[in-house]
């Protein structure tokens, strides 16, 4: 046949023909597809990257948080660790001093029943005593020294203040005060009202405690006098009555009160004035006045 390659009238190709390919027009299309693929391979190999540095990141902030906290928990766990052990050295040595102090009290005590007064003495090292006449004994008498012993004859509550500067220059670590007698019969502080004394009173040991904070104050009852020197001065009924305001102004303030009326239960302890007492009964006062210090002291 001729024209084997005419086409049909439609333009289609005769039987046993075919139509040619395009080879320009599938490389483009091939090299699209191969572009699309790069452009997601890459993109997933970002997303990976940067999901793997968050997590990084992440666990490198937890590591150092756990870290910090581990510090900190240690850091705490020594310092309660340290805490308890001061605090157990603490207790230790307070456990010792009050075994020694027991000890030291029952020894004096054994010393002082046998008749021997002089280990009472030292324990008064570290101490002043503040008072009248009576006070004043422990001096005259030469069981303490002027340095601590600031009573004076005549000697009231409102003479505290002069000795203001002495005491402080002392740091004692226990001030005793041992007034009242000279009080009651001036009616000191009673102009006042009913309590007037024991305000009064207080007022001046706070002054004391403004110069020296840290001592302990001890305060004597107010002894009363003899039966004979009552009868000759009724004023001097008024000591029961001052000598509450005293005991009641040192437990609102937390100041030891010492009851040493048993010291006069027997009329020979009055020198003949019936006010002061004769030298044996200082070392029977001082030993009372040391059981607010030593109570094992009996």
């Amino acid at each position: 046949m001729k024209n084997k390659n005419k086409l049909n009238q439609n333009g289609s190709p005769q039987p046993g023909q075919h139509r040619m390919s395009n080879p320009s027009g599938n490389q483009n299309e091939s090299s699209q597809s191969a572009n699309g693929e790069h452009k997601k391979t890459l993109s997933f190999k970002k997303s990976l990257l940067v999901i793997g540095l968050a997590a990084l990141a992440l666990a490198f902030v937890t590591a150092w948080l756990s870290r910090s906290a581990s510090i900190s928990s240690k850091k705490e766990g020594l310092a309660f660790l340290a805490s308890q052990e001061t605090k157990n050295v603490d207790e230790i040595a307070q456990k010792i001093n009050e075994r020694d102090a027991s000890e030291k009290a029952a020894g004096i005590s054994q010393q002082i029943n046998s008749g021997d007064s002089s280990a009472l003495w030292p324990l008064f090292d570290n101490a002043v005593i503040l008072g009248d006449s009576r006070a004043e004994g422990f001096k005259s008498y030469e069981y303490l020294p002027d340095v601590i012993v600031m009573a004076q004859i005549g000697a009231q509550i409102k003479s505290i203040p002069d000795h203001l500067d002495e005491v402080a220059a002392r740091k004692p670590e226990v001030i005793y005060l041992c007034f009242g007698l000279n009080d009651v019969a001036s009616n000191v502080g009673m102009e006042n009202g009913p309590d007037g004394y024991g305000q009064l009173y207080e007022s001046y040991i706070k002054q004391i405690l403004e110069k020296s904070p840290n001592s302990k104050i001890v305060v004597s009852s107010i002894i009363p006098v003899s039966q004979q020197t009552l009868a000759q001065n009724p004023v001097y009924e008024r000591i029961s009555d001052f000598d509450r305001q005293v005991r009641e102004m040192c437990e609102r303030n937390g100041w030891s009160y010492v009851d040493c009326s048993s010291l006069v239960s027997d009329p020979s302890a009055f020198a003949s004035d019936g006010e002061h007492f004769v030298p044996s009964i200082y070392p029977e006062w001082a030993k009372l006045l040391l059981q607010s210090q030593y109570p094992q002291m009996s």
